[in-house]
């Protein structure tokens, strides 16, 4: 299971960046570049001190923060990409030649 995770996470990393400048407009990449950064960075960060603390305290804790705070956050990722794609859709001037 870490396998497919840091194989999927490498993937993600690696075209983030590319990601979000198909997602964003020229004027607005800046922004997307950096927020998305802080929170690469944050993400690192807190788990790695929450993760400390609740292993020192029992490590089977960590599964009952990781689960409940997962499947929402990759459920709304998942439902915000739907969204993209729609309104990517709708965007078309006509068919694609």
């Amino acid at each position: 299971m870490r396998l497919v995770q840091g194989v999927g996470g490498a993937f993600l990393f690696a075209n983030s960046q590319a990601i979000l400048t198909d997602a964003f407009p020229p004027e607005q990449r800046g922004l997307a570049f950096g927020i998305n950064g802080i929170a690469f960075l944050a993400g690192q960060f807190v788990g790695l001190v929450v993760g400390g603390i609740l292993a020192a305290i029992n490590w089977r804790l960590v599964f009952f923060v990781s689960v409940p705070v997962g499947w929402p956050a990759r459920s709304g990722r998942i439902c915000a990409s739907r969204s993209s794609v729609r309104s990517r859709t709708r965007r078309s001037t006509g068919p694609v030649t």
